[in-house]
């Protein structure tokens, strides 16, 4: 549900990749980020806005609620 908003050079070759996703789906984003760079990654989590969750994804929720 991520979306990638663009990219920016740095120096010495690196890439600055700018993105919006969901707080629910960053659990497991640095073990990720960490692995798919060998640990040369870092990232920054800024809160951005509210967004209303998609139906299929609310539905999930109330029914792990009920449980």
């Amino acid at each position: 549900r991520g979306r990638v908003i663009g990219m920016n050079p740095l120096q010495n070759k690196l890439q600055e990749v700018v993105a919006e996703v969901p707080i629910a789906e960053t659990s497991d984003f640095s073990t990720a980020m960490r692995s798919i760079t060998q640990g040369r990654a870092e990232f920054t989590l800024t809160f951005e806005r509210y967004e209303e969750v998609p139906a299929n994804i609310s539905a999930k929720i109330i029914e792990d609620a009920k449980e």
